[in-house]
């Protein structure tokens, strides 16, 4: 597959799955035995399963494409995510809309569909503007025992 056809079906995944929930197209863009998330995420109906949970969520869910760069079977995408953050609101109309995670993920693409992907986020900025980050700093890092 030429790299232009990568980046392509790269954009197809988050046009397609992720910003407008188009699980029919899921077969078309990835392999049946996709693998994501170090293969916590294993398989086509997974993937399915993980997009559709994710958009449930976070129903305004958008990812905006910041760069898709190509370098042979592999495809990097520079990424922003913004939505509402449900969580934070009493319902959904005071849910707060400037929620946004920054990230890059790199796709490997086989055969015309994505086969696996790796993904790497500000996760911290986000548990940081939720009010995670606060909360965690009070438990004590944890202790690693010498193997003998």
């Amino acid at each position: 597959m030429k790299q232009e056809q990568s980046i392509t079906l790269v954009r197809r995944y988050f046009d397609e799955l992720w910003n407008n929930g188009n699980m029919l197209a899921a077969g078309e863009i990835l392999a049946n035995d996709f693998s994501a998330a170090g293969g916590a995420i294993s398989g086509l109906e997974a993937a399915k399963l993980y997009i559709s949970g994710y958009r449930a969520l976070f129903p305004t869910i958008h990812f905006t494409l910041l760069s898709l760069l190509a370098d042979g079977d592999t495809v990097t995408a520079c990424w922003i995510v913004r939505g509402a953050d449900p969580s934070s609101a009493e319902d959904e109309t005071t849910a707060n809309p400037h929620s946004s995670e920054s990230g890059l993920s790199i796709y490997r693409v086989q055969g015309g569909k994505i086969m696996e992907s790796w993904l790497g986020s500000d996760y911290g900025g986000s548990t940081q503007r939720l009010g995670i980050t606060g909360s965690l700093r009070k438990y004590p890092r944890p202790r690693f025992r010498k193997r003998r």
